[in-house]
């Protein structure tokens, strides 16, 4: 008889525990609720709605019978989705924006500095249910309970001192921080890789309510020398850098104005190269004699580099990823006269490749359109990769 009570004792603090625990887990939920701030009315007396937050590496917004998906994997971002209720959408200006950036919306916690993201002037589309516009980051944060979203705007494309508040938006932050338990390196750093010695300077973070001719906050400066037996290399700079905090907050590409959390530790793989001033033997020139849709292989440096159009007016110039120690550069193209392209045009790059398109040739400080080039001129240059831990200085305002 003693035994059985006893299990009957064990059996209902069981379920005390279950109830106890489902009631802690529904209370907090209802706090976090009712904490939030989640609507807001738009001076024009619209409606905006903070209406889905997502954290994670996938993302999924379900809009009656259509879902909205997509991710990074291993890239854990923070999305907020805005819905607007307006008597007419289609003129609002979140919907219907100025051609200048008129909108921005800046992102803080309880504590540390505000994050400035971008809301594109063509940010808010119609979907069923409505209209909907979002704001992707992978840098917040993420030590704080709650997060903040101030929705801003300025009428004035000239000026970028006159940002307005429109409505701000309070919510539960849905991340923890990672608390990488890392150490920093007293400042200035130095790695010596292959015979260089790479430094790294003190980094600083100042924050200010505006850029002159931007929407950005942040001013970031990262000092860099590479050094090669005690002579200083002016042309080397560190070309990529994948930066993350110890907080989780990380950046594939580091960015002057836009700036991690400065309350923890950074870490940065930063690949240097040449970036000018390279010499006449990783410099080559190649007729682009290829098809529209036949791609050209030419070896260079023990280097096989492939040369492609795309979408008929852009040059795609790749190397193999596996080779990690040299990167190539773009330098221009030239036309049928011999004249070579201006630093105006479209583009993108990376260690391993670049597209480069929208040519233009400048004479007498004219420009003029590039209608196609017949030649292609690039370098084969050194990469070399290393990784700092250092702690960045908040600089007063």
């Amino acid at each position: 008889m003693a035994w059985t009570k006893m299990k009957s004792a064990i059996v209902v603090g069981v379920g005390a525990l279950l109830v106890a625990g489902t009631t802690t887990v529904v209370l907090e939920k209802f706090n976090a609720r009712i904490n939030s701030v989640l609507e807001q009315r738009l001076p024009d007396g619209s409606l905006l709605i903070l209406n889905q937050v997502s954290f994670g590496d996938e993302h999924k917004f379900i809009h009656g019978s259509k879902t909205n998906s997509w991710g990074w994997p291993g890239h854990d971002e923070l999305v907020v989705e805005f819905k607007l209720k307006s008597n007419n959408p289609e003129k609002n200006q979140l919907v219907n924006p100025a051609f200048f950036r008129q909108y921005r919306c800046v992102l803080r916690g309880e504590t540390g500095i505000e994050y400035v993201e971008e809301l594109a002037p063509d940010n808010f589309k119609k979907d069923s249910g409505g209209y909907y516009g979002y704001v992707q980051t992978s840098m917040f944060p993420r030590d704080s309970r709650w997060l903040w979203f101030r929705i801003e705007k300025r009428d004035d494309s000239k000026r970028y001192d006159s940002w307005q508040a429109q409505a701000e938006f309070k919510v539960a932050n849905p991340a923890t921080p990672a608390n990488f338990n890392w150490t920093a390196t007293p400042t200035p750093a130095t790695n010596s890789v292959d015979g260089k010695d790479f430094v790294l300077g003190e980094i600083t973070v100042k924050t200010v309510p505006n850029y002159t001719n931007d929407i950005w906050n942040h001013i970031v400066t990262v000092p860099t020398e590479v050094w090669d037996s005690g002579i200083l290399l002016t042309n080397w700079d560190a070309a990529y850098t994948d930066v993350s905090d110890a907080s989780g907050n990380q950046d594939s590409n580091l960015q002057k104005h836009r700036s991690l959390d400065p309350r923890f530790v950074w870490k940065l793989d930063m690949n240097f190269e040449p970036v000018s001033d390279f010499p006449p033997e990783n410099v080559f020139t190649v007729p682009l004699q290829m098809r529209r849709n036949t791609p050209m292989v030419t070896n260079v440096m023990d280097v096989p580099v492939t040369i492609s159009w795309w979408n008929g007016y852009y040059v795609d110039a790749e190397i193999p990823t596996n080779r990690t120690d040299v990167a190539i550069k773009y330098i221009c193209v030239t036309d049928k006269q011999g004249a070579a392209s201006s630093r105006f045009g479209a583009g993108s790059w990376s260690q391993f490749g670049f597209r480069q398109g929208d040519f233009f040739t400048q004479a007498g400080g004219v420009l003029s359109q590039m209608t196609r080039p017949v030649t292609l001129t690039f370098a084969i240059v050194p990469n070399v990769h290393t990784t700092f831990y250092v702690q960045p200085r908040l600089v007063a305002e």
